[in-house]
């Protein structure tokens, strides 16, 4: 009976160690100086979904893992882990209920790509998700067109609620104030 109690007083106490650990919030790294913040807007007012994610490939120089998650914050989307190279979104999406949305970015776009050999702060521009309506038994259509709203430093005045407090913080005020 007491070999029973100390198994299961010790496995209760790695049920706990592994749960608390499982809820603990990973704290996501600073930016190191070198690592620039990419980050760009797309109006969803006609889409099926609101934004919740983007992807962005890193297409030079070439890696082994060349995609990276870009949050998003009200039609904003972001990260600000690159190094030298060229980027560019590839997709984007969002749930709306039980639906998951995925959208190509369509080639000739080609302002959704940046390439830079300094750190820095590059935004990609606003554009709208427009809805090309289709036939009732047709697949859905869309495309994205460049949008004059919200502007650069619009889109840096939202960011900077989000990021309150990072080490990315400062560097977008100082980006801001060149802005005005």
């Amino acid at each position: 009976m007491e070999k029973l109690r100390t198994f299961h007083l010790g496995l209760l106490l790695a049920l706990a160690v592994v749960l608390a650990s499982c809820s603990a919030n990973p704290v996501p790294k600073p930016p190191k100086p070198d690592e620039s913040f990419i980050f760009g807007y797309i109006d969803m007012e006609d889409a099926p979904t609101w934004l919740h994610w983007a992807t962005i490939r890193q297409f030079k120089p070439p890696t082994k893992k060349p995609y990276f998650s870009a949050g998003a914050y009200q039609g904003v989307f972001y990260n600000w882990y690159f190094g030298p190279g060229s980027y560019a979104v590839t997709k984007f999406g969002g749930s709306a209920g039980r639906t998951n949305y995925t959208f190509g970015i369509p080639r000739q776009l080609t302002e959704m790509r940046v390439k830079f050999d300094k750190p820095g702060i590059y935004f990609l521009g606003s554009f709208k998700y427009k809805d090309i309506k289709t036939g009732f038994f047709e697949q859905g259509k869309y495309d994205l067109e460049k949008a004059d709203k919200p502007t650069e430093k619009e889109v840096v005045e939202k960011l900077l609620k989000l990021v309150k407090g990072t080490a990315v913080e400062p560097r977008l005020k100082k980006h801001l104030e060149g802005l005005k």
